[in-house]
């Protein structure tokens, strides 16, 4: 290339180091675009993590004056609810579904007869519970008392 551009030898090499220069200018700026983007993704998931820290309801402070209106604004409507002879509201809310897990000794899964995996014999299955919100509102509808229970 330097005789084609009539360059002497120290031009040639001179010509040479630029572009290494150049190549290892743009390498770094690569992995520092790559470095930046790595650094806005954790800053997101820091961000995420502080906002559902944040977000823990303070029922205390909302007792006499969150009303069933606002908790069914917020939760949806109750999975169940009764109205008791004096008026008082109890409501439900399911938080989250249980799940059934197997437990026991390790045993390698076995080909069923129609192709399925079932795990093999000697696993039991142990089954944890559903967690739901339950909010008593008063004849006012207004917050008289919250509980979680495990059903």
């Amino acid at each position: 290339m330097a005789a084609v551009l009539g360059l002497s030898g120290a031009e040639a090499g001179l010509l040479c180091a630029g572009r290494l220069r150049y190549a290892a200018g743009m390498a770094r700026a690569t992995s520092l675009r790559w470095f930046s983007r790595l650094g806005l993704g954790c800053l997101a998931a820091l961000v995420l993590l502080l906002a559902g820290c944040a977000s823990r309801v303070d029922w205390a402070g909302r007792m006499g004056a969150y009303t069933y209106d606002d908790a069914v604004k917020e939760w949806g409507p109750p999975d169940k609810s009764a109205v008791t002879s004096d008026g008082t509201t109890v409501a439900e809310w399911l938080l989250s579904h249980g799940r059934i897990r197997p437990v026991g000794p390790p045993v390698w899964p076995r080909i069923g007869p129609y192709g399925g995996f079932y795990p093999g014999a000697g696993t039991d299955f142990i089954s944890t519970p559903d967690h739901f919100l339950r909010l008593t509102f008063g004849p006012d509808k207004k917050l008289q008392a919250m509980k979680r229970i495990n059903k």
